[in-house]
C-alpha cells in the first residue's frame, strides 16, 4: 500500500515533538518528509522581569527565550505551551487555545500586577493592545525572531507528483508561505491549525484545505488520520 506524504513544517526540535505524538500505527501509514517553513533566531534581548510581575506566552519559543522563572506565574495559551512553562519553572496558567481567549481570561481577572508578553517579532493578536485597552500595565518583550525558510529543491519536486501529500501549517504566516511557493497540485491536503491558517492558504486555490475542530494539536492528528484513512478506503 502506498504511503502517504506528511511534510514536517514545524522548526527543528518542534518536528520531533510533534512526530512523537503520532499514534503508531498512524506514524506507519505516512511518509515523513523534513521541511521547516522557518527557523527560530534569538535576538538575545534584554528581558529582565520585576519582582512580581507576570508573563504571558502564546508560544513555547517564548519560553525557551525567556529569562529564569523564579517560580513566577505565567498565562499562557494552549496546553503544550503551559506544559513548556511547567518544566522551565514556572507557575503556568492555561489561558485558552488562542489568543483571544487569553486576552478574555486576563482581562475578566484583573491582576494588578505589570505583565510582560515574551514572543518573536512576529505575533498575532495584539495581545499587549488589547490589554491596555483594558487599563492593564503590558508590554511587550520581543525575544527571536521567526525567519522563513524557501521550500528545499527535493521537497517541491515531490510535491508535484501524484503521492497524496499531507501538509499540516500552524500559523497563518507559515501557511501563506507555503501557498505562494508550492506548486498547484490537487494531491497535496493541507491541514490548518484554525480558520486564520486557513485563510492564508487560499491565495492558493489548488490547495485542498481541511481545518482542525481546535487549535490543538490533538485536533491536528485527527485530521490527519482521517486524510490517511479516506486515501486507503479510496
Amino acid at each position: 500500500m502506498q504511503k502517504m506524504q506528511l511534510l514536517l513544517t514545524r522548526p527543528l526540535g518542534m518536528n520531533d515533538d510533534f512526530v512523537e505524538s503520532f499514534p503508531k500505527d498512524l506514524a506507519a501509514r505516512l511518509h515523513f518528509i523534513d521541511c521547516p517553513l522557518m527557523r527560530i533566531v534569538s535576538l538575545q534581548s534584554q528581558s529582565g522581569i520585576e519582582g512580581d510581575a507576570r508573563a504571558i506566552f502564546t508560544s513555547s519559543n517564548g519560553v525557551r527565550f525567556a529569562p529564569p522563572s523564579l517560580g513566577r506565574y505565567a498565562y499562557c495559551v494552549g496546553e503544550r505551551t503551559t506544559a513548556v512553562a511547567r518544566e522551565a519553572g514556572w507557575e503556568p496558567i492555561c489561558a485558552g487555545e488562542n489568543a483571544e481567549e487569553l486576552i478574555e481570561y486576563i482581562g475578566a481577572r484583573n491582576p494588578s500586577v505589570s505583565l510582560y508578553h515574551l514572543c518573536g517579532v512576529h505575533q498575532r493578536g495584539n495581545v499587549v493592545e488589547a490589554l491596555n485597552a483594558k487599563g492593564l500595565k503590558a508590554q511587550r518583550v520581543v525575544l527571536y525572531d521567526q525567519q522563513l525558510l524557501p521550500l528545499p529543491p527535493v521537497v517541491l519536486e515531490s510535491l508535484k507528483g501524484e503521492t497524496p501529500t499531507i501538509v499540516p501549517l500552524f500559523s497563518p504566516r507559515a501557511a501563506a508561505h507555503f501557498a505562494a511557493h508550492a506548486p498547484k497540485n490537487p494531491f497535496i491536503k493541507v491541514v490548518a491549525m484554525s480558520d486564520a491558517v486557513a485563510q492564508s492558504v487560499r491565495n492558493n486555490a489548488s490547495l485542498e484545505t481541511v481545518t482542525a475542530a481546535h487549535p490543538t494539536a490533538k485536533a491536528m492528528l485527527d485530521v490527519i488520520e482521517n486524510l490517511t484513512l479516506t486515501h486507503r478506503l479510496g
